[in-house]
Protein backbone atom coordinates (compact mmCIF):
# COMPACT_ATOMS: atom_id res chain seq x y z
CA UNK A 1 0.00 0.00 0.00
CA UNK A 2 2.78 2.14 1.05
CA UNK A 3 4.34 1.59 -3.01
CA UNK A 4 1.22 2.58 -3.96
CA UNK A 5 0.81 5.65 -2.51
CA UNK A 6 4.26 7.10 -2.80
CA UNK A 7 4.53 6.61 -6.86
CA UNK A 8 1.54 8.94 -7.49
CA UNK A 9 3.14 11.22 -5.32
CA UNK A 10 6.74 10.33 -6.70
CA UNK A 11 5.12 11.58 -10.01
CA UNK A 12 3.18 14.98 -9.41
CA UNK A 13 6.36 16.09 -7.56
CA UNK A 14 8.35 15.09 -10.87
CA UNK A 15 5.71 16.94 -13.20
CA UNK A 16 5.56 19.77 -10.93
CA UNK A 17 9.08 20.30 -11.66
CA UNK A 18 9.00 19.95 -15.20
CA UNK A 19 5.81 21.89 -15.80
CA UNK A 20 6.34 24.55 -18.54
CA UNK A 21 5.04 27.33 -16.46
CA UNK A 22 7.93 26.42 -13.54
CA UNK A 23 11.05 26.01 -16.02
CA UNK A 24 10.16 28.80 -18.41
CA UNK A 25 9.65 26.80 -21.51
CA UNK A 26 6.85 28.57 -22.57
CA UNK A 27 7.18 31.66 -24.69
CA UNK A 28 7.43 34.78 -22.32
CA UNK A 29 6.73 37.67 -23.14
CA UNK A 30 8.97 40.75 -23.92
CA UNK A 31 8.90 44.27 -24.80
CA UNK A 32 7.46 44.65 -28.19
CA UNK A 33 5.01 43.32 -29.79
CA UNK A 34 6.96 40.39 -30.98
CA UNK A 35 10.21 39.54 -32.89
CA UNK A 36 10.23 41.70 -35.65
CA UNK A 37 8.77 44.80 -33.58
CA UNK A 38 12.35 44.79 -31.44
CA UNK A 39 14.54 47.52 -31.70
CA UNK A 40 18.13 47.40 -32.95
CA UNK A 41 20.59 48.29 -30.17
CA UNK A 42 21.44 51.47 -32.58
CA UNK A 43 17.70 52.37 -32.56
CA UNK A 44 17.45 51.64 -28.89
CA UNK A 45 20.42 54.01 -28.77
CA UNK A 46 18.66 56.28 -31.19
CA UNK A 47 16.09 56.05 -28.76
CA UNK A 48 17.58 57.28 -25.62
CA UNK A 49 18.97 60.46 -27.67
CA UNK A 50 16.19 61.57 -28.97
CA UNK A 51 14.76 61.64 -25.25
CA UNK A 52 17.84 63.61 -24.19
CA UNK A 53 17.11 66.17 -27.22
CA UNK A 54 13.48 66.80 -26.83
CA UNK A 55 14.72 67.45 -22.79
CA UNK A 56 17.23 70.04 -23.39
CA UNK A 57 15.34 71.57 -26.43
CA UNK A 58 11.94 72.27 -24.18
CA UNK A 59 13.81 75.55 -23.15
CA UNK A 60 14.89 76.08 -26.59
CA UNK A 61 13.73 80.37 -27.05
CA UNK A 62 12.11 81.42 -29.71
CA UNK A 63 12.51 83.83 -32.44
CA UNK A 64 16.20 82.67 -33.81
CA UNK A 65 16.89 82.70 -37.56
CA UNK A 66 19.47 79.71 -39.31
CA UNK A 67 21.82 78.16 -37.26
CA UNK A 68 24.56 75.71 -38.01
CA UNK A 69 24.72 72.62 -35.89
CA UNK A 70 28.60 71.73 -34.75
CA UNK A 71 29.52 69.15 -32.42
CA UNK A 72 32.30 69.94 -29.49
CA UNK A 73 34.90 66.75 -28.87
CA UNK A 74 34.03 63.13 -29.87
CA UNK A 75 31.89 60.50 -29.17
CA UNK A 76 30.90 57.25 -31.13
CA UNK A 77 27.35 58.86 -31.31
CA UNK A 78 27.76 62.04 -32.80
CA UNK A 79 26.47 61.27 -36.13
CA UNK A 80 23.45 60.36 -34.43
CA UNK A 81 23.09 63.09 -32.39
CA UNK A 82 23.31 65.10 -35.36
CA UNK A 83 20.94 63.71 -37.31
CA UNK A 84 18.24 63.66 -34.93
CA UNK A 85 19.27 67.14 -33.51
CA UNK A 86 18.89 68.65 -36.73
CA UNK A 87 15.30 66.01 -36.98
CA UNK A 88 13.85 67.95 -33.86
CA UNK A 89 15.01 71.32 -34.62
CA UNK A 90 13.16 71.36 -38.12
CA UNK A 91 10.10 69.98 -36.43
CA UNK A 92 9.59 72.73 -34.37
CA UNK A 93 10.28 75.07 -37.45
CA UNK A 94 13.74 76.11 -36.60
CA UNK A 95 15.99 76.33 -40.04
CA UNK A 96 19.46 74.56 -39.27
CA UNK A 97 21.91 72.82 -41.62
CA UNK A 98 25.47 70.79 -41.29
CA UNK A 99 27.74 72.85 -42.30
CA UNK A 100 30.93 69.77 -43.86
CA UNK A 101 32.82 68.28 -41.94
CA UNK A 102 36.14 70.36 -42.03
CA UNK A 103 34.16 73.59 -41.65
CA UNK A 104 32.50 72.16 -38.58
CA UNK A 105 36.09 70.98 -37.00
CA UNK A 106 37.55 74.95 -37.84
CA UNK A 107 34.44 76.33 -36.16
CA UNK A 108 34.79 74.09 -33.12
CA UNK A 109 38.82 74.59 -32.65
CA UNK A 110 38.17 78.15 -32.94
CA UNK A 111 35.65 78.24 -30.03
CA UNK A 112 37.64 75.65 -27.87
CA UNK A 113 36.77 72.72 -25.53
CA UNK A 114 35.47 74.74 -22.90
CA UNK A 115 31.05 74.49 -22.78
CA UNK A 116 31.04 78.33 -21.83
CA UNK A 117 33.99 79.44 -24.16
CA UNK A 118 33.64 82.02 -26.93
CA UNK A 119 35.83 82.44 -30.18
CA UNK A 120 38.56 85.53 -30.20
CA UNK A 121 38.59 86.17 -33.59
CA UNK A 122 34.70 86.29 -35.14
CA UNK A 123 36.05 85.58 -38.43
CA UNK A 124 37.22 81.93 -37.74
CA UNK A 125 33.50 80.87 -36.80
CA UNK A 126 32.18 82.59 -40.00
CA UNK A 127 30.16 84.69 -38.17
CA UNK A 128 28.44 86.16 -41.59
CA UNK A 129 26.74 83.09 -41.37
CA UNK A 130 24.15 82.83 -38.72
CA UNK A 131 24.15 81.42 -35.71
CA UNK A 132 25.65 77.88 -34.21
CA UNK A 133 24.43 75.25 -32.34
CA UNK A 134 26.73 73.59 -30.31
CA UNK A 135 26.05 69.94 -28.88
CA UNK A 136 28.72 68.07 -26.54
CA UNK A 137 28.11 64.59 -25.79
CA UNK A 138 28.71 64.30 -22.37
CA UNK A 139 28.57 60.80 -21.49
CA UNK A 140 27.09 57.69 -23.31
CA UNK A 141 27.00 54.24 -22.46
CA UNK A 142 25.20 51.26 -23.74
CA UNK A 143 25.47 47.75 -22.14
CA UNK A 144 23.67 44.87 -21.60
CA UNK A 145 22.51 45.43 -18.19
CA UNK A 146 21.82 41.85 -17.19
CA UNK A 147 21.39 38.18 -18.82
CA UNK A 148 19.20 35.98 -16.88
CA UNK A 149 16.53 33.06 -16.80
CA UNK A 150 12.94 34.10 -16.35
CA UNK A 151 13.09 31.00 -14.40
CA UNK A 152 15.35 28.09 -13.69
CA UNK A 153 15.22 26.65 -17.22
CA UNK A 154 14.19 28.31 -20.37
CA UNK A 155 15.10 30.88 -22.72
CA UNK A 156 17.63 33.49 -21.61
CA UNK A 157 16.50 37.32 -21.37
CA UNK A 158 18.73 40.16 -22.23
CA UNK A 159 18.28 43.79 -20.48
CA UNK A 160 19.63 46.52 -22.68
CA UNK A 161 20.13 49.85 -21.02
CA UNK A 162 20.81 52.51 -23.28
CA UNK A 163 21.86 56.56 -21.37
CA UNK A 164 22.77 59.60 -22.71
CA UNK A 165 23.86 63.20 -21.58
CA UNK A 166 24.05 65.98 -23.78
CA UNK A 167 25.32 69.74 -23.61
CA UNK A 168 23.49 72.00 -25.91
CA UNK A 169 24.42 76.04 -25.98
CA UNK A 170 23.13 78.36 -28.96
CA UNK A 171 25.35 81.35 -29.42
CA UNK A 172 25.31 84.50 -32.16
CA UNK A 173 26.92 84.16 -35.42
CA UNK A 174 30.62 84.45 -34.44
CA UNK A 175 29.99 82.04 -31.24
CA UNK A 176 31.27 84.88 -29.04
CA UNK A 177 27.81 85.55 -27.20
CA UNK A 178 26.02 82.57 -25.25
CA UNK A 179 22.48 82.99 -26.17
CA UNK A 180 21.07 79.80 -24.12
CA UNK A 181 22.09 76.57 -23.24
CA UNK A 182 20.78 73.59 -21.75
CA UNK A 183 21.96 69.95 -20.50
CA UNK A 184 19.24 66.58 -21.60
CA UNK A 185 19.70 63.38 -20.38
CA UNK A 186 17.63 60.00 -20.80
CA UNK A 187 17.48 56.38 -20.53
CA UNK A 188 15.90 53.90 -22.76
CA UNK A 189 15.92 50.23 -21.52
CA UNK A 190 14.07 47.13 -22.94
CA UNK A 191 14.37 43.08 -22.54
CA UNK A 192 14.67 40.84 -25.61
CA UNK A 193 14.97 37.30 -25.73
CA UNK A 194 18.67 35.83 -25.67
CA UNK A 195 18.62 34.20 -29.50
CA UNK A 196 17.81 37.31 -30.68
CA UNK A 197 21.11 38.80 -29.50
CA UNK A 198 22.95 38.76 -32.66
CA UNK A 199 20.48 40.20 -35.24
CA UNK A 200 20.03 43.18 -33.58
CA UNK A 201 23.60 44.16 -32.95
CA UNK A 202 25.69 46.13 -35.37
CA UNK A 203 29.19 46.47 -37.12
CA UNK A 204 28.62 50.11 -37.86
CA UNK A 205 29.04 51.07 -34.36
CA UNK A 206 31.68 49.75 -32.17
CA UNK A 207 28.51 50.31 -28.79
CA UNK A 208 26.32 48.35 -30.78
CA UNK A 209 27.99 45.20 -29.79
CA UNK A 210 28.86 45.10 -25.85
CA UNK A 211 30.45 42.12 -24.04
CA UNK A 212 27.88 39.95 -23.20
CA UNK A 213 28.40 38.51 -19.17
CA UNK A 214 25.43 36.97 -17.25
CA UNK A 215 24.00 38.59 -14.04
CA UNK A 216 25.68 38.13 -11.15
CA UNK A 217 22.93 36.12 -9.29
CA UNK A 218 22.30 34.29 -12.26
CA UNK A 219 25.69 32.75 -11.83
CA UNK A 220 25.45 32.34 -8.31
CA UNK A 221 21.62 30.93 -8.15
CA UNK A 222 21.16 28.68 -11.06
CA UNK A 223 24.05 25.97 -10.37
CA UNK A 224 22.76 25.73 -6.62
CA UNK A 225 19.03 25.42 -7.98
CA UNK A 226 19.86 22.76 -10.66
CA UNK A 227 21.75 20.97 -8.01
CA UNK A 228 19.17 20.86 -5.62
CA UNK A 229 16.18 19.97 -8.58
CA UNK A 230 18.51 17.16 -9.28
CA UNK A 231 19.10 15.83 -5.73
CA UNK A 232 15.47 16.09 -4.59
CA UNK A 233 14.59 14.39 -7.99
CA UNK A 234 17.47 11.36 -6.94
CA UNK A 235 16.25 11.43 -3.44
CA UNK A 236 12.47 10.89 -4.42
CA UNK A 237 13.94 8.18 -6.48
CA UNK A 238 15.12 6.40 -4.09
CA UNK A 239 12.91 6.64 -1.68
CA UNK A 240 10.48 5.77 -3.85
CA UNK A 241 11.88 2.10 -4.70
CA UNK A 242 12.79 1.50 -1.21
CA UNK A 243 8.97 1.89 -0.53
CA UNK A 244 7.99 -0.68 -2.51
Amino acid sequence: MSGYRKRPLFRAVVSALLAPGLLGVSAPAFAGGGDADQMTNVELAEESIRGAVVAALATFPQGHGAARVVPLGKSDVNSLVEAILVEEMSARGFAVEVPPSGEADVIAQAVGESDTSAVDDPAAAGDARGALLFFRVKDFTFRYADIYRRFVFGPKRVRRLSRVELHLRLTDAGGQAIVWSENGSHSAADIVPYGLVDALESKSYAFAKPEREPGTLARLYEPLIVAGIVGGLVFLFYSNQSGE
